[in-house]
C-alpha cells in the first residue's frame, strides 16, 4: 500500500518537533515556577500552529500530495487545507480543554496552551497515525 507522507521531508519535520519541544518545555518550566502561563507564551505558540500546519499544506499541495480533506491541486488548496486541518485540532482541544476550564481544573493560560498543543500535534498525531497505518486508507474522505 502507498504510504502519503505526513511532512514535507525530514527537515521540517525535526524542525517542526523541535519547535514544539522547545515551546513546550518553557511552558513547562514557567508554570512549575510561578502556576502560570504567560499569554506572551501561549499566543505566539497558536500562531506558529498555525503557520506550521499551513506552510505543511502548501508544501504537500505543491507537490500534488493530498493533505487532509481538500483534493491535490497545488501550493494554495494545500495551505488552505492545511489551514483547516489545524483549525479542525484548534476545535478539538476548545472543547475538550473549556470543559475542564469550566469544571475549575485548568486556568484559562493552561487551556490556551493546551489548544495550542492540540493545533500542533493532537492533529498532527492523529493525522500521522491514521496515514501511517497500512490498514486505513484516506482515497475516500
Amino acid at each position: 500500500m502507498y504510504h502519503r507522507p505526513f511532512f514535507p521531508d525530514e527537515i521540517f519535520g525535526w524542525t517542526f518537533f523541535g519547535v514544539l519541544a522547545a515551546l513546550t518545555v518553557v511552558a513547562a518550566v514557567i508554570d512549575l515556577r510561578k502556576m502560570v502561563v504567560p499569554k506572551w507564551l501561549t499566543i505566539p505558540t497558536l500562531v506558529l500552529g498555525l503557520v506550521f500546519n499551513t506552510a505543511r499544506g502548501a508544501f504537500l499541495g505543491y507537490e500534488e500530495m493530498r493533505v487532509w480533506a481538500l483534493t491535490p491541486d497545488g501550493p494554495f488548496l494545500g495551505a488552505l487545507d492545511g489551514f483547516l486541518f489545524a483549525l479542525v485540532g484548534f476545535l478539538c482541544g476548545f472543547a475538550m480543554f473549556f470543559v475542564m476550564w469550566v469544571l475549575g481544573l485548568c486556568g484559562v493560560a493552561a487551556s490556551l496552551l493546551a489548544h495550542d498543543f492540540s493545533i500542533s500535534v493532537v492533529a498532527n498525531l492523529v493525522g500521522f497515525a491514521a496515514t501511517s497505518s497500512s490498514n486505513c486508507s484516506w482515497d475516500g474522505v
